[in-house]
């Protein structure tokens, strides 16, 4: 339509129609679209106000939509799209899905290179934005319109409309759009770009350790000729994938493996070893690919560190991936460090971030972690309600790898409970590949000892300590061992697990997502000793195990311990001791004086008197002998000392 028309040479209605093509018809929009000037706009738009065409709250009915437009030619409704299309996208996410109406209507009239550029814009914010959906759509709308032959911009687009899709819950759809990715980056010879596809590809690990396409990809790109950063990413992702073999996959659930940690560790080393220094995104990557290959007990302080870093990392960064998959693996090592306080400021940012984010694998991720918390504050009923949440979002996005975390977390409720009904039914699952797994063994055990049949109860308890590796839930399946035993009195599986745990007290039990929270390995010791009838060293952890649980806030085994107070002498346990306070009480109670302390420890006299007067303060008293007695009675085991 000329620029020169106006109201004397067309009627309003044709003005009129123009906007509502466009969907606006403001006095701007009429102008915008009838390319009139704001004076002219204006009195069309009076004009449809006084006819009635627009109401009072400046609507207009469906059947007047469609009479307008039905008189608008198809090259103006061509030209309005266009004009549609290049406006809205100066404007905000708010308008990216009208945005995309207008650019599939303007597709056979706009030039093709310029409404890709608009739709690769449009959906690149809305990714950043968490607008998975309409990223999605955005994005694969200018991967079906783009003619231009350059395969790196496809591929880096490709990556982008994956990235948009695994925000949505279809991991499968986006690991094929990867797939063409690392083609088109191959035949553009594009180093990086390979590299950026296969790293991508390769996550999120944990539900597809192992992967041999993963590892192919990852193979290739090492190949290639990379700058540090990708280098280190690509390197950091094949320490995740090498790190662990399914062994039993049930329609794409994975329920057993073993880890290799003698090929992916060394990988992780060198990874974090070179990503000092480089940007925060392979930084991250190379902390998460070494936390998460070294998941052994004596790995604990090295996991926190990396954990931690990587956290606050990710929260500069504000992925939100990063952010929820660092944030749960914080939260496992600081839980099982007895470090609450951390645990639940991570849990909190983890469910924040989860809850503003569409990705409906991150809000599962969290929804396990928030019934792990309520279970461990004694909240059976908080902690089904995540569970359904969880397996709700499951369903809904049909995410893979969910399964036996279900089945984990029925389990858990009917064992926490003592449900009967609920333990009846987890002795059934052992006829699914599940019960593969160490961890479901001790679970399924620990169901057939409470429902009567204890020959099977120990049978799969024994596999479950056989089977289990350091790199798995080791304190875990332990602690689950550990009431296996106590339940059943049974001596030999008694020894055997307490064996195993002995040397890691001190921590807390916990599996690697955060969903079972077991408790202070002390607690589980202590019960273990306490069913052999070894009072006295039941009573010397019964402190430790107390505090730790108390700190924590551990209900359930508070619960635990609360019969065995009397049982052991009325000592609740209040005091926990480090190195230097028990050297000092030690030669205090065997009759040292403060210099003799002092020229015994290496210590000045005036640090001894400080020690001294701490230990005063912990137990109540008020001079040496009280301390000693005080000592002996809340089961304190001090060694005979020779001077």
């Amino acid at each position: 339509m000329p620029e020169t028309l106006n109201v004397g040479e067309v009627s309003w209605q044709k003005f009129l129609a123009l906007a509502v093509c466009a969907g606006d018809w403001s006095v701007a929009g009429i102008a915008r679209y009838a390319e009139v000037s704001p004076a002219v706009a204006n009195r069309v738009r009076q004009s449809a106000v006084t006819a009635g065409v627009i109401d009072d709250a400046g609507h207009i009915n469906e059947m007047e939509c469609v009479a307008l437009v039905a008189g608008v030619s198809t090259d103006d409704q061509g030209r309005v799209h266009t004009l549609a299309t290049r406006h809205l996208a100066g404007l905000g996410t708010e308008h990216h899905r009208e945005l995309l109406r207008h650019a599939r209507a303007a597709s056979s009239v706009m030039d093709a290179n310029e409404l890709v550029a608009v739709l690769d814009h449009a959906g690149q914010l809305s990714l950043v934005l968490g607008a998975y959906e309409d990223a999605a759509e955005l994005l694969a709308l200018a991967d079906e319109l783009d003619v231009s032959g350059d395969q790196s911009s496809c591929g880096q687009r490709l990556c982008l409309l994956a990235a948009a899709v695994d925000g949505t819950g279809d991991v499968d759809t986006a690991r094929r759009h990867l797939s063409r990715a690392l083609s088109a980056a191959s035949l553009a010879g594009d180093d990086a770009l390979v590299a950026r596809a296969a790293v991508q590809y390769a996550l999120p690990v944990d539900w597809y350790a192992g992967d041999e396409r993963a590892a192919g990809f990852l193979h290739r790109a090492a190949q290639g000729d990379l700058e540090p950063g990708a280098r280190v990413s690509v390197e950091a992702a094949r320490a995740l994938v090498e790190m662990r073999i399914p062994l039993i996959e049930d329609d794409g659930q994975q329920a057993a493996w073993i880890t290799r940690p003698g090929v992916a560790q060394p990988m992780a080393e060198k990874a974090l070893a070179a990503s000092a220094g480089l940007p925060s995104e392979a930084r991250v990557l190379a902390l998460l690919a070494w936390r998460g290959t070294h998941r052994a007990p004596e790995f604990l302080e090295r996991r926190l560190e990396a954990s931690t870093e990587a956290f606050n990392l990710a929260q500069q960064l504000r992925d939100p991936v990063f952010q929820v998959d660092s944030g749960v693996w914080l939260a496992v090592d600081a839980y099982e460090a007895g470090d609450r306080a951390t645990y639940d400021r991570t849990v909190a940012t983890v469910q924040w971030v989860a809850g503003r984010d569409g990705n409906p694998r991150l809000q599962w991720r969290s929804l396990t972690l928030a019934a792990g918390q309520a279970m461990l504050d004694g909240d059976m009923e908080s902690a089904a309600q995540a569970r359904r949440e969880a397996t709700a979002c499951a369903e809904r996005a049909n995410l893979p790898g969910t399964r036996a975390a279900e089945l984990f977390l029925l389990g858990q409720e009917a064992i926490s409970t003592n449900d009967t009904v609920g333990l009846e039914m987890v002795c059934t699952f052992g006829e699914m590949p599940l019960a593969n797994n160490p961890l479901a063994m001790t679970g399924l055990a620990y169901a057939h000892a409470k429902v009567g049949d204890p020959a099977v109860a120990v049978r799969l308890a024994q596999q479950a300590l056989d089977r289990c590796e350091p790199e798995g839930s080791l304190l875990l399946v332990a602690t689950r061992v550990a009431a296996v035993a106590n339940e059943l009195q049974a001596p030999e599986l008694t020894r055997r697990v307490i064996d195993v745990l002995s040397p890691w007290k001190g921590r807390c039990s916990v599996d690697s997502n955060g969903w079972w929270c077991d408790g202070p390995v002390e607690a589980w010791l202590m019960l273990l000793h306490r069913s052999e009838s070894d009072d006295l060293r039941a009573r010397e952890l019964l402190p430790a195990a107390w505090k730790t649980a108390e700190s924590m806030g551990d209900r359930r085994t508070l619960d635990r311990l609360s019969p065995f107070h009397e049982q052991l002498g009325g000592l609740m346990p209040t005091v926990m001791l480090n190195p230097r306070q028990l050297s000092v009480l030690e030669l205090v109670a065997a009759g040292a004086t403060n210099a003799e302390v002092a020229k015994e420890l290496n210590f000045s006299v005036s640090t001894t008197r400080l020690i001294l007067a701490s230990l005063y303060d912990e137990f109540g008293t008020r001079n040496r002998s009280e301390l000693g007695a005080a000592a002996l009675a809340a089961g304190v085991e001090l060694r005979l000392i020779e001077r």
